[in-house]
C-alpha cells in the first residue's frame, strides 16, 4: 500500500503541469496541499520503515524516490501556494482597511515571495511540457515585481509611532490631506494619489516616527518606574524632630540608571517633540540624586 501510493504520487506530480487555469485556483490550491500532505507522510514513514528495518537486523529499504518526487514537485508548491497567497492578500492589502494591514509581515513575505517565484520560473523553463504553467508563474511573479515598489511606503505610513504631527508631514510632502481619519484610507488611494513615488521619504518619516516613540516609552517608563519606590521615614532620629532615610539604595541605583539615559536622550537627534519633558526630568533626577548625596 505505501509503495502504491508513492507511485501514485508520482503519477499525480507527472501531469501536475496540465492544471495551468487561474480561474481554478482554489481546487489546484487544495490539491497542491493535498500533494504536499501526501510527500510529508511518506518521508516521516520512510524513516520509520528504516528504522524498524535496522531494529531488526534488516537491509534499510531505499526510499530515495520521495526525496526525488519532492524535489521534482517543489516548484509547483511554490508557485500555487505563492499564488493562491497572493490573490487573497493583495485584494485586502489594496482595498482593505489600511489600518489593518500587518507592515512588517507584508514586507517578509513579499521578498521571500519575489525569491520563491523567480526559483519556480527557473525551473519551469528547464522542463518540457510545461510553457502554460510557466506563463502563470510569470504572470504572478511579474505581478508581485509591480508591487513591491508600494511596499517602503506601506512599512513607513504603518509604523506604530505614526502621530498628527506625522501625518501633516506626509500631507505636506504629496500636496493631499493624509490621516487615518480620511474616507478612503486605502493603499489603492494612496497610490492613485501618486505617494508611491514619496515612498523614500515617506519612509523616513516613518522610520523617525518609531525613533520617536521608542524616546517617548522610555520617557514613560522612567517615570512610572518611580511609582514603585518608597522612602521610609518612619524612625526619628535621637530627639531632633527628624527622620532617618531608609531605601534610599535603591532610588540612588535607579537615579544613576535614569540619568545615564535621559542625558543620552538629551543629545538623540530624535529628541525634538519631547526636548522640554526630557530636560525638566533630567533636572529633576540631578536635583534628587543631589539631595540624597
Amino acid at each position: 500500500d505505501f509503495d502504491d501510493g508513492i507511485m501514485d504520487m508520482a503519477a499525480t506530480i507527472e501531469t501536475f503541469h496540465k492544471y495551468a487555469d487561474m480561474n481554478q485556483l482554489e481546487e489546484i490550491y487544495e490539491n497542491v496541499e493535498s500533494v504536499n500532505e501526501r510527500l510529508k507522510q511518506a518521508a516521516i514513514q520512510s524513516k520509520l520503515f528504516n528504522s524498524r528495518e535496522l531494529l531488526f537486523g534488516k537491509e534499510a529499504t531505499d526510499y530515495g524516490m520521495i526525496q526525488q518526487l519532492t524535489k521534482e514537485w517543489e516548484p509547483f508548491s511554490q508557485l500555487w501556494v505563492t499564488a493562491k497567497t497572493w490573490k487573497t492578500e493583495s485584494v485586502k492589502w489594496m482595498s482593505g482597511d489600511f489600518n489593518k494591514i500587518d507592515s512588517k509581515a507584508l514586507e517578509a513575505w513579499t521578498m521571500a515571495s519575489t525569491k520563491t517565484l523567480f526559483k519556480a520560473v527557473k525551473a519551469f523553463e528547464k522542463r518540457d511540457n510545461c510553457q502554460e504553467i510557466l506563463g502563470i508563474a510569470r504572470q504572478i511573479k511579474d505581478e508581485m515585481d509591480g508591487f513591491v515598489p508600494n511596499v517602503p511606503l506601506i512599512v513607513g505610513l504603518r509604523n506604530p509611532g505614526m502621530a498628527e504631527r506625522h501625518w501633516q508631514q506626509v500631507s505636506e510632502l504629496v500636496g493631499h490631506e493624509i490621516s487615518p481619519q480620511m474616507e478612503s484610507f486605502t493603499l489603492e488611494h494612496f497610490i492613485e494619489l501618486g505617494m508611491v513615488t514619496h515612498a523614500p521619504a515617506i519612509g523616513d518619516i516613518g522610520d523617525r516616527s518609531g525613533k520617536e516613540l521608542n524616546i517617548e516609552n522610555q520617557l514613560k517608563g522612567m517615570i512610572a518606574a518611580w511609582e514603585k519606590v518608597y522612602f521610609d521615614c518612619s524612625e526619628p532620629y535621637r530627639t531632633t524632630e527628624t527622620y532617618i532615610l531608609k531605601g534610599a539604595e535603591e532610588a540612588m541605583v535607579l537615579l544613576d540608571e535614569q540619568i545615564v539615559v535621559t542625558q543620552a536622550m538629551q543629545f538623540s537627534p530624535f529628541n525634538k517633540p519631547f526636548k522640554e519633558e526630557i530636560d525638566e526630568w533630567n533636572d529633576k533626577l540631578v536635583y534628587i540624586s543631589q539631595c540624597l548625596d
